[in-house]
C-alpha cells in the first residue's frame, strides 16, 4: 500500500484545522465539489455529471486515507455510475436521444425519502464525524436538504414544462 499512499499524499495534504479535524485539500475540494454537484442537479442542469465525478475522485481519496474501505470502494460505484448516467443522460432515450426528466410514484418517494434520511442521519453522518472528517459530516447534511429542496424545485418544474431548464434542455450548453 506504500504506492497509494505515494499517490494520494497531494491531496492528503492539511489545509487547515478545525478543532480535532485536520481538513486535507480532498476533503475540502469533495465538499465544494459535493456541494456543487447537488445544486446543480437540483438546477436540473447536465453539468452536475463532470463536477459529480470529480465529487466522487476526492471522496475516494479522502476515505481512503481516513481507512474507510467500503465507503471508497462506494465511491468507485458511483465514479461508474456517474459515467453511465451522464452518458444515458446524453444518449441514452429513445433513438438515442437525450432522456426527459420523469416521475415517481408517491409509494417510491415515500420509501426513498425514509432510506435516505436514515442513511444520512443515522450512519453517515455520525460516521464521519467520529472519524473527525466533520466538513464531510456537514456537507452530507447538506446534501441531505438539498435533496428536499430539488424535489420540490423538481415537482414545480414539472407542471410547468416549457419553463424547466431541464436535463435534457440543459444538455445544450454543453454540446
Amino acid at each position: 500500500m506504500h504506492w497509494l499512499t505515494q499517490l494520494i499524499a497531494p491531496v492528503s495534504h492539511v489545509l487547515f484545522v478545525i478543532g480535532a479535524d485536520h481538513v486535507s485539500v480532498a476533503e475540502l475540494a469533495g465538499f465544494v465539489t459535493g456541494a456543487a454537484c447537488v445544486w446543480l442537479t437540483v438546477k436540473a442542469h447536465i453539468a452536475n455529471f463532470p463536477v459529480g465525478l470529480a465529487n466522487d475522485a476526492f471522496f475516494l481519496v479522502l476515505f481512503l486515507a481516513a481507512g474507510l474501505y467500503a465507503d471508497s470502494g462506494l465511491q468507485v460505484v458511483y465514479l461508474v455510475l456517474g459515467v453511465v448516467g451522464w452518458w444515458q443522460w446524453l444518449r441514452g432515450g429513445e433513438n438515442r436521444e437525450r432522456l426527459e426528466a420523469g416521475r415517481a410514484t408517491v409509494t417510491e418517494l415515500g420509501v426513498l425519502a425514509a432510506l435516505v434520511v436514515l442513511a444520512t442521519w443515522g450512519l453517515t453522518v455520525p460516521l464521519y464525524g467520529l472519524k473527525h472528517l466533520r466538513l464531510t459530516a456537514v456537507v452530507y447534511a447538506v446534501f441531505l436538504a438539498m435533496c428536499f429542496v430539488g424535489y420540490g424545485e423538481w415537482r414545480r418544474a414539472l407542471q410547468r414544462p416549457a419553463q424547466f431548464g431541464g436535463l435534457a434542455l440543459a444538455t445544450e450548453a454543453l454540446e
